[in-house]
């Protein structure tokens, strides 16, 4: 048995000034450099670690996921220039890597194989979920002799279905139907439950309903304990951290 602890940010604790204030993650939306550093770091000590054990992947709306390890300690942590490329996803069994998705609205998964000691991280948007990131980062951790039975997820908080107003195109995308319990159509423009559209992909891939657990905090509120792009930009981003320890 490994142990896999995980720690999910929000907007306090840090030394960021508004709009970024106070624990901004992301390096990439205009505050200040060192104060995200100082920001990341706080955020590796919940774990027991430093910024310099965190993976970061250059995040792309995609359906990448890359397996890491030791030789990828640190990337992303202090510059985005040598984070992984076009990853939204992160898969490993190195003990003490801390890996790392930065969110503002799309939803954070966490899976967990404790037994075999695998973990993955993954950045699901709209995007992302219509073009496969969840059976992508269960592709990885089978790679690894992960079988999705095996795995626990865990759905961090997300854009709330009241907030994510969407076109027909992004349904369409999803493929969703229009009898979808995912898909609210009571206003002008259909408002879609992503976490739920999440949740539904991670099952039919083969992770078992009891081991599936979906946050009950949403995001997308004026003035929320949680980043939020809908609710207004420039903003920070939150973050879902993860690090497998020794085998017990």
């Amino acid at each position: 048995m490994h142990t896999a602890r995980f720690h999910l940010t929000d907007r306090r604790g840090g030394v960021s000034r508004a709009p970024f204030d106070s624990l901004n993650l992301g390096l990439h939306v205009g505050d200040d450099h060192d104060a995200v550093l100082e920001n990341r770091s706080r955020a590796a000590a919940e774990l027991g670690g430093t910024i310099d054990d965190l993976v970061f992947g250059n995040q792309t709306h995609g359906s990448t996921v890359a397996v890491v390890g030791l030789a990828d300690r640190g990337r992303g942590a202090r510059t985005l220039d040598d984070a992984l490329p076009e990853t939204d996803g992160l898969v490993t069994e190195t003990p003490g890597l801390v890996l790392c998705v930065l969110v503002a609205d799309c939803v954070p998964v966490l899976l967990i194989d404790q037994n075999a000691g695998r973990l993955g991280v993954v950045h699901a948007g709209w995007r992302g979920t219509a073009s496969g990131i969840i059976p992508s980062a269960i592709a990885a951790l089978r790679s690894l002799g992960t079988s999705p039975e095996d795995l626990t997820a865990i759905i961090g908080p997300s854009i709330g279905v009241h907030q994510f107003e969407v076109g027909e195109e992004v349904v369409e995308a999803l493929r969703l139907d229009g009898n979808s319990r995912r898909v609210n159509r009571e206003g002008l423009r259909p408002h879609v439950d992503l976490a739920g559209v999440v949740g539904d992909q991670l099952i039919e891939a083969g992770v078992g309903p009891k081991n599936l657990r979906l946050s009950r905090q949403a995001t997308g509120r004026a003035n929320g304990e949680y980043y939020s792009a809908r609710d207004g930009q420039p903003t920070g981003r939150f973050g879902f951290l993860a690090v497998l320890g020794a085998a017990a």
